[in-house]
């Protein structure tokens, strides 16, 4: 069995089996690897309570940021996204611009943790048409007034819920060529909402509107599809 010798003096004597020096003490090789499987394990010991502490951390800060949602009460908020008309064929032939971005403004009132009932004021897009042959282009702004029915699946008190609304209102067409159109039209959409803290909410949805318009030729599905990014605060 080898010996070996921990000194501190570097004048040293070495023998086939044992090696010392003045004033050293001597160890067996036995005793190394134990010392090394001990420092081994402690190695690992620290790692995994630093792991541990880690995963603690995100945790308890994963915690920190949800919040459950409040039960009741007025509320208001903003939206802002992009969005895409659907023309349903009534400008083929013509080079059209169908994507826009939209923007809403609305407020209403949460009857309890399922149920609310809201008003938009909703800028639905701008859009250019422009005839292939003249060269003409023509712009329309589109806007709605509305109000919807939301219903609300909250996901136990995590702070998350998925939520859908149908609603109804008026849309009005305003054209550079020809005026101002106003029409009944139809909403639905479906989203999702966090809430960092009780009174915030952060989401994402995507709303359709849809409504008939009537030529001298033939009537045409319109329809305009948003994909936004909103904020809510619950009084």
């Amino acid at each position: 069995m080898d010996l070996y010798l921990l000194c501190p003096d570097p004048d040293y004597v070495a023998s086939s089996s044992v090696r010392g020096c003045a004033d050293g003490f001597i160890i067996t090789e036995g005793q190394v690897a134990m010392e090394s499987i001990k420092s081994s394990h402690s190695r690992r010991s620290f790692r995994c309570r630093s792991a541990l502490i880690a995963c603690a951390i995100l945790y308890v800060s994963g915690s920190a940021i949800a919040a459950e949602q409040l039960p009741r009460g007025f509320y208001a908020g903003g939206l802002v996204g992009a969005t895409a008309f659907e023309d349903d064929g009534l400008f083929n032939g013509y080079k059209f611009d169908d994507s826009g971005v939209g923007y809403a403004v609305f407020g209403g009132y949460k009857f309890f943790r399922y149920l609310a009932v809201e008003a938009r004021l909703s800028s639905l897009g701008s859009y250019s048409v422009e005839d292939p042959y003249t060269g003409q282009n023509d712009d329309f702004d589109t806007s709605a007034i509305s109000a919807h029915v939301v219903g609300i699946i909250p996901f136990g008190k995590s702070g998350w819920e998925l939520f859908g609304q149908l609603g109804i209102g008026s849309v009005k067409f305003d054209a550079d060529c020809c005026g101002d159109d106003n029409q009944t039209m139809g909403s639905a959409g479906l989203g999702v909402r966090f809430y960092p803290s009780p009174h915030l909410g952060i989401s994402l949805q995507t709303d359709a509107f849809a409504y008939e318009e009537d030529t001298y030729y033939k009537s045409y599905d319109l329809g305009i599809v948003e994909t936004q990014l909103g904020i809510q605060y619950i009084f």
